[in-house]
């Protein structure tokens, strides 16, 4: 049977987690143990990151908005933490997936009305999702 990690929501991962530890030799909880610590470090200087190129077609510009995020199996409330024309990084600890389609409700005082949105979940990390708008939204980049 082959798992699909990808759609597994929180508690999936967890439960699927805490049953195999009790599995592993000594050596490899050493191992597993070392990987978690490391992960837990802070991130290191951008300095000392390598050069990154960007790909977007619109500026990022940094912003909390109150967005109400729908899916066909899971309702939430997050900030958004960065926005631009082109889509959103929600940060969530919500277990979605890549290409899961999300209708935003996006909440600023600088919108006459709030702006609802259509997009697909491009990327998920540990820390949120970031979500591409289906149509880019000019009136955003106002937040």
């Amino acid at each position: 049977m082959e798992n699909d990690y990808d759609k597994m929501r929180t508690p999936q991962l967890q439960a699927r987690i805490l049953e195999i530890i009790p599995t592993l030799s000594e050596e490899q909880m050493r191992t597993l143990l070392r990987g978690l610590d490391k992960w837990q470090q802070p991130e290191p200087d951008k300095a000392e990151q390598p050069e990154f190129h960007e790909k977007r077609r619109y500026s990022r510009k940094d912003t909390s908005i109150y967005t109400i995020c729908e899916t066909d199996t899971d309702n939430f409330r997050e900030y958004t933490k960065n926005t631009s024309q082109g889509g959103v990084f929600i940060e969530t600890a919500s277990s979605m997936s890549v290409d899961e389609e999300v209708f935003m409700t996006l909440f600023h005082a600088s919108f006459d009305t709030p702006i609802r949105a259509r997009g697909k979940i491009v990327w998920v990390n540990p820390k949120g999702m970031g979500v591409e708008f289906n149509n880019p939204i000019s009136r955003i980049s106002s937040a």
